[in-house]
């Protein structure tokens, strides 16, 4: 073929098929590109061009029911010469991918190791793909944001799956085969298996155990860095200190008099809520009169607490509307407080016992949270030392959006 139009193919492809291929609409370009090659007076060439573009949307579709050979074939009747040579360089097996029209190389240098666009584009068309099914459209700048980003998180796990390697780190593949048996368990389970292989482009279940066995080792080596993560004591108890709230726990029960049926969903009636605050008023006025609380609570509050006397049990601050949670805090345990009225209703409360967990009681649970806090920082410090030890070279670099034509 004439490798002066291989390089400038990207120009001969009709204007709104451009536009269509671009935005994403996949259904679209197929209808307009087989009007386009129905026409009599559009070149041999670019037909072949179509050809190509139309192969290529419907891969990404998982829908085209021609073979590579077939297309070939095809698109030879328009050019004479056309092999699966020149298909293997123009439509997804070539060390190159086309973003806004431009041959840009998307492979990168680790050290000795060289990840292909090949493995690139695998994850790449299995993202556009998983995209496309939610019908959201597939932009130029869309991808301008991805390849980058996965080209860097692609080459950061291959260089800690050979640092693995090289720290003698082992991968369990029974321990997989026996998750893969589990899955296969349930439909749901199954189906996940399949996305998980085509993701990875395994075509047997052999290949997706190696592939996560090798997963597997990087997960193990970034575990060790987790690891190591050290929290003293004191950087528990200030935790601790700092923050009360966390380990306090309130107690109250209450009577409530609702402003309708379903508290809280409706905004209520200006007569509602004179109904309301007569109806708390009432019971108040009863509860003066030598009332007992739990009593009242029961034949008269509109919360389903009332089947135990109004107790909400414990809580901690925050949990309850802030008029609700005030009033309790203006309390002496044993108190009840006046009419206190919140977007439920107007309601009675009766303040419990006000709890401090002790410090040894979730110390751990503290060292955990900020262990946790921490694991992000550690991982990412030890990837960094890894791009500098492996001398890692990023040839995919953003690139500027395109202007959409006037």
């Amino acid at each position: 073929m004439d490798e002066s139009y291989v390089k400038s193919i990207g120009a001969t492809l009709p204007e709104e098929l451009l536009r269509l291929k671009y935005a994403g609409y996949f259904d679209e370009f197929e209808k307009r590109a087989q009007y386009h090659l129905d026409r009599e007076d559009l070149p041999d060439l670019v037909k072949q061009h179509i050809e190509l573009e139309l192969y290529n949307c419907r891969t990404i579709k998982d829908q085209y029911p021609l073979t590579e050979a077939a297309v070939v074939k095809k698109i030879a009747s328009y050019c004479p010469g056309f092999t699966q040579e020149d298909f293997d360089r123009r439509a997804g097996d070539t060390d190159w991918i086309f973003i806004n029209g431009k041959k840009r190389y998307a492979d990168m240098t680790v050290d000795a190791l060289f990840i292909t666009s090949k493995e690139l584009k695998t994850v790449l068309a299995f993202q556009i793909k998983r995209i496309a099914q939610m019908g959201q459209a597939i932009t130029p700048e869309m991808l301008n944001r991805f390849l980058p980003e996965m080209a860097e998180n692609f080459v950061m796990q291959e260089i800690v799956i050979q640092e693995a390697a090289k720290q003698g780190v082992k991968p369990d593949p029974e321990e997989i085969k026996k998750d893969i048996v589990e899955m296969k368990k349930t439909p749901q389970g199954a189906e996940q298996l399949k996305r998980f292989m085509e993701q990875f482009d395994n075509k047997t279940e052999e290949e997706f155990v190696a592939q996560q066995a090798r997963m597997q080792t990087a997960q193990k080596l970034l575990q060790q860095q987790v690891d190591k993560i050290d929290i003293p004591e004191a950087d528990a108890k200030k935790f601790y200190d700092d923050n009360p709230n966390y380990f306090t726990k309130l107690a109250a029960s209450h009577i409530l008099a609702a402003f309708t049926d379903e508290p809280g969903k409706a905004e209520p009636t200006k007569e509602q809520e004179e109904a309301a605050l007569k109806k708390i008023n009432d019971v108040h006025k009863k509860l003066k009169d030598g009332g007992k609380f739990e009593d009242l609570a029961k034949e008269h509050s509109d919360c389903p607490s009332k089947e135990k006397g109004g107790d909400l049990g414990e809580f901690a601050p925050g949990q309850m509307v802030p008029e609700f949670e005030q009033a309790l805090l203006n309390l002496k345990a044993g108190d009840v407080s006046d009419p206190v009225k919140t977007r439920f209703g107007y309601h009675l409360i009766k303040a419990g016992v006000k709890k401090t967990v002790p410090f040894e009681e979730v110390k751990e649970s503290i060292v955990q949270h900020l262990k946790k806090s921490k694991e992000s920082d550690a991982v990412k410090a030890f990837v960094e030392g890894l791009k500098k030890t492996y001398k890692v070279e990023m040839l995919v670099k953003p690139v500027a959006p395109i202007q959409p034509a006037e």
